[in-house]
């Protein structure tokens, strides 16, 4: 409020700058008393987050555990997972000799079959047995 006293005139002049000035000083203290509320209320928030301060310690501890956890158990996986890799390669493997093996053994026993027919005149068998061979695998053929 910038009112020069000295340039009134008269007491109703004097008055309502009085009044003004009233006025302005209620409108400060209402702005001190909700600045002063205003306070209070932040004192109180800042008194919980001093209180949850050890906690949130506490929980970042915890987190910085719980994600060495989490990488530690991620590292498991990959190995683990490369293993399995490892022992389905391997599995694939055993298969594959497993088959062959078993077609040696069909075309040897087919061999022997032929062979066996064909000592007995038993061309119908011999021709089973020869049409059994040309139905094999060339890589088995080889083998043998």
């Amino acid at each position: 409020m910038d009112a020069d006293v000295s340039k009134l005139k008269g007491i109703s002049e004097l008055n309502k700058a009085l009044l003004d000035l009233e006025e302005y000083e209620n409108s400060l203290a209402n702005s001190v008393n909700k600045y002063e509320e205003r306070r209070t209320e932040l004192d109180k928030k800042l008194c919980k987050l001093q209180e949850s301060l050890p906690k949130m310690s506490a929980l970042s501890t915890e987190a910085i555990r719980l994600s060495q956890i989490v990488g530690n158990a991620a590292d498991i996986g990959i190995q683990l997972s490369s293993k399995v890799r490892q022992l389905d390669v391997a599995k694939n493997r055993v298969q594959n000799v497993e088959a062959l093996v078993g077609n040696i053994i069909t075309l040897c026993d087919c061999i022997n079959n032929t062979q066996s027919a064909l000592k007995a005149n038993d061309i119908i068998e011999a021709a089973k047995g020869i049409s059994l061979y040309l139905e094999m695998d060339n890589r088995t053929i080889k083998l043998v």
